[in-house]
């Protein structure tokens, strides 16, 4: 079996974190009110991957467009925390992870000359 490097390992997890910032960003302002560099380097210290700063705030203001999270000027920094919409978002994406887990499998398993699926805890 091909065992893939880490220099190929990090760059798919850098794809997978830029597709799911959003409901990383969430998940991060569940836990605490946080500033756009907040969120820059809370992802970095957690999987050392850095996020550029567009991609962050681009998404900042997605997100409170869509009223899922609410941004607070303090000083010169901007605070973002989750709205309840946001938290409700997040719920009901938890309570469906088992069916995004299971449609990525799918989708991984179609590349796959193995027709196993691996243990998935959540």
């Amino acid at each position: 079996m091909l065992m893939l490097d880490s220099k190929f390992l990090l760059k798919f997890k850098t794809r997978i974190i830029k597709e799911f910032i959003d409901i990383i960003i969430l998940g991060r302002l569940r836990i605490a009110p946080s500033s756009g560099y907040d969120i820059i380097r809370y992802i970095y210290q957690k999987n050392k991957v850095l996020i550029s700063s567009g991609t962050i705030y681009t998404t900042l203001y997605s997100l409170e467009r869509e009223g899922l999270i609410e941004g607070r000027s303090k000083g010169r920094k901007r605070i973002y925390r989750i709205t309840s919409k946001g938290l409700d978002y997040i719920e009901a994406l938890f309570h469906n992870s088992e069916k995004v887990l299971s449609f990525l499998w799918e989708v991984l398993r179609e590349t796959s000359p193995h027709d196993t699926q691996p243990k998935l805890t959540v």
